[in-house]
């Protein structure tokens, strides 16, 4: 009878699934929804405590359970982990599997280590040295309420945070297909997508909402789910999979970012005078040597040089072909005094090439990534002169910085937030199945 009942469970939930999704976002098959996420941010410690707020079950035992609001202690005793009830202790082995007995907003908090929110899925312990690594096993919708507060601010715009919703689903489910031979999908931490559970601060409600809005929703190329990679800012531009890794997407292409370029996020800025005075010493030095070079070209000694102007500063010589804006020359025409050997002066007017990256970039501190990735602009107000260069990370996909100013300031949906960082992609509704809460209960055995 409860597998009868959660038949029809899942077929009401699948047509209150395709009710909730506009008419053109067609619906897939239904496909495996969970995700495995190493919790690595608790680290691998000898002892956890946990309480739950729903009855968990041990997967091998579910006789044994520990009840909602009691709390479980596990502990790493030489390769083999115990489980600790009020009295009663069990062992279980290098790895054990605790299945939650409800699906929803139900999970574990963890007490020690200490962690206020709740991690809403299946627990998976494995003996590791003398510590014990945790595994969740999680549905991608639950998974969700963990990482889209925590990649975006909480307080972003709503239209923002179901973008980000999206993009994040995508970037599991891909992951999820990928890494079936391994034991976990995905890591809590930057080097996949940062992940916190379910956190019930009121500032987490348009988290909530905005994934509850866009359920199931996922970003297609074709018949592929499409690889939907994002960052914090991209510095005004958007980089390609080909410049950034070598490989080629279709939807991942080198275009001008206005919208991450007015919301200036990650940022470094560096102001040169027109009239040349307190320049860098390390620029100026450049500039004169340069002078230096022309006027030796032409057959000119030359005693002293004196960089009079800054007449204008043009950039050229980018990593990879236009229209990128990965600039690794800065040429500046320069209005110079030149004294020769005879010490007459002359001003000469002529074009200084500069490296920015190792040049400008190190004499002003305006690195910001470890590589040359960086994007480089100059802008004039007729008397400055400001090298602005920008980017936070790989540049690739979405731009978190820009898909709230398009949302805030713009009023754009995310639909179109996503149309303008992966062209030629459609939402595709996908049915996700929830396997949690499957554990079989003592009453349902007894």
């Amino acid at each position: 009878m409860r597998k009868i009942g959660r038949r029809i469970a899942a077929w009401i939930a699948a047509i209150a699934i395709l009710f909730a999704f506009e008419a053109h976002i067609p619906v897939y098959a239904e496909e495996n929804g969970m995700v495995r996420v190493w919790l690595t941010r608790f680290g691998a410690n000898p002892t956890i405590t946990i309480r739950p707020t729903c009855d968990y079950y041990l997967a091998d035992m579910p006789l044994r359970r520990v009840s909602a609001g009691k709390s479980a202690t596990f502990t790493n005793n030489g390769g083999t982990i115990s489980m600790t009830v009020g009295d009663s202790t069990v062992y279980l082995g290098g790895s054990a599997r605790l299945n939650r007995s409800r699906a929803g907003k139900e999970g574990i908090v963890f007490q020690s280590p200490s962690d206020a929110n709740r991690y809403c899925g299946d627990l998976i312990l494995v003996a590791n040295g003398t510590g014990i690594s945790i595994v969740l096993d999680i549905f991608v919708e639950d998974y969700l309420y963990g990482v889209v507060g925590y990649e975006m601010s909480p307080s972003d715009s709503l239209e923002a945070l179901k973008a980000q919703a999206i993009v994040a689903r995508n970037y599991a489910l891909r992951h999820r297909r990928d890494r079936t031979k391994y034991a976990y999908d995905l890591t809590d931490n930057s080097t996949n997508q940062t992940f916190k559970g379910l956190s019930s601060s009121s500032r987490f409600a348009n988290v909530l909402r905005a994934v509850d809005e866009t359920r199931g929703q996922t970003l297609y190329y074709g018949n592929s789910l499409a690889n939907c990679y994002y960052g914090a800012s991209n510095g005004g531009q958007t980089e390609s999979t080909k410049n950034a890794w070598g490989g080629t997407l279709a939807y991942s292409v080198v275009r001008d970012d206005p919208y991450d370029y007015a919301g200036k996020g990650k940022l470094k800025t560096a102001t040169i005078r027109g009239d040349a005075k307190n320049l860098n010493a390390q620029l100026e030095q450049a500039l004169i040597s340069g002078v230096s070079q022309k006027a030796a070209n032409n057959g000119v000694s030359v005693e002293e040089v004196r960089i009079e102007s800054i007449d204008s500063i043009a950039l050229t010589d980018a990593r990879f072909a236009a229209p990128s804006r990965l600039y690794q020359t800065a040429v500046f025409t320069v209005t110079a005094a030149v004294r020769n050997q005879e010490g007459v002066y002359a001003t000469r007017t002529c074009e200084v090439r500069v490296p920015v990256y190792g040049g400008l970039e190190s004499w002003y501190g305006l690195s910001i990534n470890s590589g040359k990735n960086e994007t480089v602009w100059v802008e004039s107000d007729g008397n400055t002169f400001t090298i602005r260069m920008g980017r936070n990370g790989h540049g690739v996909g979405m731009s978190q910085t820009g898909a709230q100013v398009m949302a805030k300031n713009y009023g754009m949906t995310a639909s179109e937030i996503l149309d303008f960082y992966y062209p030629g992609c459609r939402i595709q509704a996908i049915a996700l199945s929830d396997s949690t809460a499957d554990a079989a209960t003592p009453n349902a055995i007894a």
